[in-house]
């Protein structure tokens, strides 16, 4: 008897084990996805399939593990149900209604859309999949440690095409993607200016703050300081990681991202009316240098450009009649531009 439950309690351990082991891979997953995101779509679908594929074969140990612990009951089909949900229930997280109200509307949508099969496939395979990676993400990266070096493949890689976008801007080429500078726009390893701009606004709040924690006072507030890094070494590498990431932002052109950096900008002052002093003078240097060069360097652009909208404004209108044909359904998922036809 006692040898009996000496192989059960072994058994449960070697499937705990497993649970722990893939539990790790789905976090090293998110960390190649979050490194990969600004620098190959093909490596960011590789991560986000091994992190589904590792969260599937975790829950499997969990099932596998609760279907031993059951082993005095009968092995119905309901039954079996029962311990199969039990094992593949999703994390609970407060924005789960959320979530499943937005799946509702995207199917909803869907339902009605004028391209029907177009806009189920859509749903199915993106927003399904981005709806289960939330999840993933969620029970992958929970713990400080995780959340820390999650944070850190994120600066490495932004820090990295960065640099790759200074390298474009002196000698014409980045070095990751081989992409070349067109009309005086840097765009790094990705595939427009616009993009890169937007990328690197993701990070632009949370590294100013950063660097805002980092600089105050100990009175205001517990210094920032990252696991590992000395701080002293961090009040060097931040301030120059966040003026290289100014530049990029500045010499994308992209107006767009300088508007939600100044968004940014005044939320802070919102939220401090100290900061107003540094941030209008930064604020308004950023701005004309760059507005300067960008006239400088584009040999379309002059300063009414500047107001222009660059053929923006025909999409824009085509949005809004979309609005108007189809106020309570939309169009559906993936139809836009077959809509817009």
């Amino acid at each position: 008897m006692v040898s009996q439950n000496t192989t059960v309690t072994d058994d449960w351990n070697r499937w705990f084990k497993w649970a722990n082991r893939f539990d790790q891979a789905m976090a090293f997953s998110f960390y190649g996805l979050i490194f990969f995101l600004p620098i190959s779509i093909a490596m960011v679908e590789w991560f986000t399939g091994l992190s589904l594929l590792f969260f599937i074969l975790k829950r499997g140990c969990h099932f596998r593990i609760l279907f031993q612990e059951d082993g005095s009951r009968k092995k119905s089909a309901s039954n079996l149900y029962r311990l199969f949900v039990q094992a593949f229930n999703l994390p609970s997280t407060s924005l789960n209604p959320w979530v499943w109200y937005w799946c509702g509307i995207c199917l909803f949508s869907s339902f009605f859309s004028p391209f029907f099969k177009v806009s189920l496939i859509g749903f199915l395979g993106k927003i399904l999949q981005n709806v289960f990676l939330f999840f993933n993400f969620y029970e992958a990266i929970r713990d400080r440690k995780r959340i820390n070096a999650f944070i850190g493949v994120w600066c490495f890689s932004v820090g990295l095409i960065v640099i790759s976008g200074l390298v474009q801007y002196f000698t014409g080429e980045d070095f990751l993607r081989h992409r070349i500078v067109e009309d005086g726009r840097l765009s790094s390893s990705l595939r427009a200016p616009n993009d890169f701009g937007v990328y690197l606004v993701t990070i632009f709040p949370f590294l100013i703050t950063s660097v805002m924690q980092m600089f105050a006072p100990r009175e205001n507030g517990v210094p920032f300081q990252q696991p590992g890094i000395k701080r002293s070494i961090l009040k060097i590498a931040l301030p120059i990681f966040l003026i290289a990431l100014v530049i990029c932002i500045g010499l994308t052109f992209s107006r767009g991202s300088w508007l939600a950096c100044g968004m940014c900008l005044a939320f802070m002052v919102f939220q401090d009316k100290k900061l107003v002093k540094w941030v209008l003078p930064m604020g308004g240097v950023f701005f004309v240098v760059f507005t300067m060069k960008m006239l400088d360097d584009r040999s379309h652009a002059n300063m009414l450009s500047l107001l222009s909208t660059f053929g923006r404004s025909s999409y824009w209108r085509e949005g809004f009649n979309m609005l108007r044909d189809y106020p309570l359904t939309g169009v559906g998922i993936n139809a836009y531009s077959l809509v817009g036809r």
